[in-house]
């Protein structure tokens, strides 16, 4: 993976429920369009924060994921 610094912002583009993974969270950053779950997210943002970059997409990712888990939960999905 290259460490070369993020030139664009990221956004959070949406979720997907992928048979066998679980919830992914889909990351765009420009052009280039990452999948990541809940572990790579939380991976990620102690990196980020290590490094003092910009997490708030990746954040807010695994803030909806948590949440449809929780519901997931709720009523046994």
């Amino acid at each position: 993976m290259s460490k070369k610094p993020l030139t664009k912002a990221e956004t959070f583009t949406g979720l997907f429920n992928l048979p066998g993974e679980g919830f992914v969270a889909q990351i765009r950053n420009g052009v280039d369009t990452r999948l990541y779950d809940r572990q790579g997210l939380q991976h990620l943002i102690v990196e980020r924060k290590k490094t003092g970059e910009d997490f708030v997409a990746l954040n807010n990712a695994l803030t909806q994921i948590n949440i449809l888990g929780e519901i997931g939960q709720v009523v046994n999905i």
